[in-house]
């Protein structure tokens, strides 16, 4: 069964935050793009300055498996 990840969602998510929580889990931006069927510019947009996080989009990255390999 897959790990949930128990992190604390921010107040405020940055683009700091969802990379962290990213890294968190394991994935590479490139594979949390796979795994969630989205694109890897998206991702990478997420994660910039220009990033504008939500509190939805740290909930969803909590739902992604832990990457194993």
């Amino acid at each position: 069964m897959p790990r949930k990840s128990t992190a604390k969602i921010p107040a405020v998510p940055t683009p700091a935050s969802y990379a962290a929580a990213r890294h968190a889990i394991g994935h590479s931006q490139a594979s949390l793009a796979e795994a969630i069927g989205m694109s890897l510019r998206t991702i990478k947009h997420r994660e910039s300055v220009k990033g504008n996080v939500t509190r939805e989009m740290m909930l969803a990255l909590q739902s992604v498996p832990h990457r194993t390999s």
